[in-house]
């Protein structure tokens, strides 16, 4: 009981769920059962209320939250697990509202079959749904890389409404699942990030840059630069750009222009400057050309070549502290 009750909440899928199916078989078999706390029932009653008067999705995530912990305060009752799975089907949780029934049918309940149908039934409607629905349910699990990709969907508006705090949000989520990419991308938003970036942060990208990510490198440069999870140190940031760049990591070469330019944490020096910007623009139209999608590799190597150009020479000006 502890053990669970020690996981953090939201827990880590599979960890929780193999404890509580274990919990749920064991104690099915005593006689009489467990009693149940009183704490445990309030948060049901507290959470089926929410549930019911739910009219969007921060309400429902609300609801599963108590019922959530009414679960940790009681595993061992069958009836909790499905009362939660009910919710997360409600949120489009498919796989972790299926992953609640199979607890629910450890007990062996009278339900069972309908129970199993409702199963297929979520396994359908997985099978159906866009990939960010998958994501949505796996980083509310704590799957960082997950979180990674539905910032990324939020921040580009791919397939929903553009939402740059929503971005931010998934970005400090993945991060805080230690995913040194998620920390990047949400050091990424300089002003905006600030105080949501610790320095348990700056700690895994240094560790990444010292084992040769680049991009690491780079992420750990602006941190400094910018005073996010680390004392401002506009010469340590401009160091690490020039790490990155010299790794072959353009966008190292962009930031180390834009310090060269405005004289921050090196001497002010336009030539070098200019220099950098050509230099991570050489290399960013040579890796997207080579890497374009299938359908445009139709398109000539020299018409690729300019389109590339173009949109490097609008990137590589832009100012690296805007998101």
């Amino acid at each position: 009981m502890r053990a669970v009750q020690a996981l953090p909440d939201p827990p880590l899928r599979g960890a929780d769920l193999r404890l509580r199916e274990r919990i749920v078989s064991l104690t099915a078999r005593l006689q009489p059962p467990p009693v149940t706390p009183e704490e445990a029932e309030r948060l049901t009653v507290r959470g089926q209320v929410l549930f019911k008067d739910a009219k969007d999705e921060t309400e429902f995530e609300e609801a599963a939250a108590e019922l959530r912990k009414a679960v940790r305060a009681a595993p061992w009752v069958p009836a909790f697990a499905f009362n939660l799975a009910l919710v997360q089907e409600k949120l489009q949780y498919y796989k972790t509202a299926s992953a609640n029934l199979k607890v629910y049918l450890s007990s062996n309940p009278p339900d069972a079959t309908d129970v199993r149908a409702k199963m297929y039934e979520l396994e359908i409607r997985l099978e159906k749904s866009p990939k960010m629905i998958t994501w949505k349910d796996d980083c509310a699990s704590r799957v960082a890389g997950a979180c990674v990709q539905l910032g990324q969907a939020y921040f580009r508006g791919d397939g929903i409404p553009k939402d740059l705090d929503r971005a931010l949000e998934f970005f400090s989520r993945a991060c805080d699942g230690e995913d040194t990419k998620g920390c990047g991308l949400l050091i990424g938003y300089g002003w905006r990030a600030d105080g949501k970036v610790s320095a348990r942060a700056v700690a895994l990208l240094s560790a990444a840059c010292n084992g040769g990510k680049a991009e690491d490198c780079h992420s750990l440069g602006r941190a400094h630069a910018w005073g996010l999870g680390a004392p401002k140190d506009e010469m340590r940031g401009a160091e690490l750009y020039k790490q990155a760049c010299d790794s072959g990591f353009g966008s190292g070469c962009v930031s180390l222009a834009y310090a060269y330019k405005r004289g921050e944490g090196v001497t002010k020096d336009l030539s070098h400057a200019a220099q950098l910007f050509e230099q991570s623009c050489t290399r960013r139209v040579a890796d997207a050309v080579t890497h374009w999608p299938p359908p445009s590799r139709m398109v000539k190597a020299s018409r690729r070549t300019r389109l590339e150009r173009r949109r490097c020479t609008v990137r590589a000006h832009v100012d690296p502290r805007s998101p």
